[in-house]
């Protein structure tokens, strides 16, 4: 193994490859030729190898993607091998083809020492989320045996791949242990967050016993679990919810009382519109009132806005088995004309809350001048000046400029006063860092205030460092991440391409955000 590692040492890109060894040598097959070797001509599984080891991370990219095509056993551990590659782009990819991995020896190995028993955490949290977009059965048992509370970020994305694969249709044999697993963690004391993901992974595995574990989280004090209460019996017991819904709308929560308003939205009856309106007349939290207009909006197709007088009057004339029309109910729900209602905006995007973090991509792009000789940093110093300058003292906000590293300003939110808007002011202009744009990061980072209702991301659109990369796994995770804590994406979008401007709307749109592409002059 020593001889098999020393060729890699003087390539920078080299070490996904380098521990690709590694792993090969506990496979049964003699594969490390294939990496030690020039490649042969007309040998191409030996010709991806060497890309592996290529020091741009792109050419290392292409080859897992190529190594997926080809599809042989071979090829598949080289592609495992790369879930170690030090390139989040690169790993991120293999991460995404594992999910087409069919031959059940191989897939049997990644709960063993290529994947869940890894010496790497990162190698195993990859391993334990592709396997909820596996395209071929999973057996519950493997899931259920590594599931432990020692390993809390593991357990919770094997509950997440349960709750896919059972959703699905692609989790085989017996689903007790999993089950037991799941009812296990809900009344340890582990991390409230762990406990929501057990009880939504067990909403889909027994959605028929699942109602007195979500009536008994409904009632428990971290609002984790109240939300995830509230989620797991809309999808089991949807007929159960409404009662949970009515009563969490004015929870002292802002992340639960929103996720009740999402949930009498997905009701969609009479009594749930009488409970929106009231929340409309007495929420203090501005992104929530909005958030209760919107709902309003997409129910009825009306354009009231907050004044909830007109909302009254019309739910006052409904019949009691009122149901909405067919088609007055959609993805996007009716045109919105938000006005801006706590700053002047930023680069174009209205604020509608008051409790905001606002991330800054300082990757490469924000550095390079463009025909006028300014930089982009240049012109959003003076854009965030307007900003926070029109922001009203009940406002808190904080500034999150990111590379490779979140670099906060403060550690939560600050009150909008006059002394902290130049302190903010002042650290932004001084902020010169450059790097890779690690956003997934920067985004866990704004999400762990507990204060913060709305991120607003200015970006180039291309995620480039950090443990993950591509938006295809960054969205979702952040998604998941973002279940029982409801944080509003808005994202302000600078020179992004077609395919990621696409992503980002869709990222938004699913936590209730906007997005919108500027051009900075």
């Amino acid at each position: 193994m020593d001889a098999a590692r020393s060729p890699q040492k003087s390539a920078p890109g080299g070490r996904g490859a380098a521990r690709c060894l590694w792993i090969l040598a506990l496979a049964p097959l003699a594969l490390t030729p294939l990496l030690e070797t020039p490649a042969a001509p007309g040998d191409p599984l030996a010709e991806l190898a060497r890309d592996l080891r290529n020091d741009r991370p792109e050419t290392r990219r292409r080859a897992v993607r190529a190594l997926a095509g080809v599809g042989t056993r071979e090829a598949w551990l080289l592609l495992i091998g790369a879930l170690e590659d030090g390139d989040s782009r690169v790993a991120d990819e293999a991460e995404l083809r594992l999910a087409q991995l069919a031959e059940p020896g191989l897939t049997a190995q990644l709960f063993g020492r290529l994947g869940l028993e890894s010496r790497r955490e990162a190698v195993r949290l990859r391993v334990a989320e592709a396997f909820g977009r596996f395209e071929v059965e999973l057996q519950a048992d493997l899931l259920a045996r590594k599931i432990s509370g020692r390993e809390p970020e593991l357990a919770r994305m094997l509950f997440w791949s349960a709750e896919r694969l059972a959703s699905s249709g692609k989790l085989a044999g017996s689903r007790d242990g999993l089950i037991a697993a799941a009812r296990s963690i809900l009344r340890s004391r582990y991390a409230p967050a762990l406990r929501a993901s057990a009880l939504l992974a067990l909403a889909a595995l027994d959605p028929t016993g699942v109602r007195a574990a979500a009536d008994a989280a409904a009632l428990e004090r971290a609002p984790e679990l109240r939300c995830a209460a509230l989620l797991a019996l809309q999808r089991a017991a949807p007929s159960e919810v409404g009662r949970w819904a009515r009563k969490l709308a004015a929870d002292a929560e802002p992340s639960v009382r929103q996720q009740a308003l999402e949930t009498l939205e997905a009701l969609a009856d009479r009594p749930s519109l009488e409970v929106l309106v009231q929340r409309l007349e007495l929420e203090e939290r501005e992104r929530l009132r909005w958030r209760a207009v919107e709902i309003l909006q997409r129910l009825s197709g009306f354009k009231h806005r907050l004044d909830p007088r007109p909302w009254r009057d019309w739910v006052a004339q409904l019949p009691p088995d009122w149901t909405p029309l067919i088609g007055s109910v959609g993805a996007g729900g009716p045109a919105r004309e938000v006005p801006q209602t706590v700053s002047r905006g930023l680069i174009g995007l209205e604020l509608i809350s008051d409790r905001i973090a606002f991330l800054f991509d300082f990757s490469g792009s924000m550095w390079m001048p463009m025909a006028d000789g300014r930089t982009p940093k240049q012109i959003v110093d003076e854009k965030l000046r307007q900003a926070l300058e029109s922001l009203s003292e009940d406002v808190e906000f904080n500034i999150v400029p990111f590379t490779n590293e979140p670099l906060p300003w403060e550690k939560k939110l600050v009150p909008s006063k006059r002394a902290n808007v130049k302190r903010a002011l002042q650290f932004f202009s001084d902020c010169k860092a450059v790097g890779k744009g690690n956003v997934y990061d920067a985004a866990l980072l704004a999400m762990a205030d507990p204060a913060v209702d709305t991120i607003v991301v200015l970006t180039d659109g291309v995620p480039t460092g950090g443990l993950h990369a591509h938006m295809d796994l960054v969205a979702p995770l952040l998604l998941e991440r973002n279940r029982f804590r409801k944080v509003v994406f808005d994202t302000i979008l600078v020179d992004a391409p077609g395919g990621a401007k696409r992503r980002w709307e869709a990222f938004s749109a699913a936590t209730g955000g906007r997005c919108v592409e500027v051009a900075l002059r």
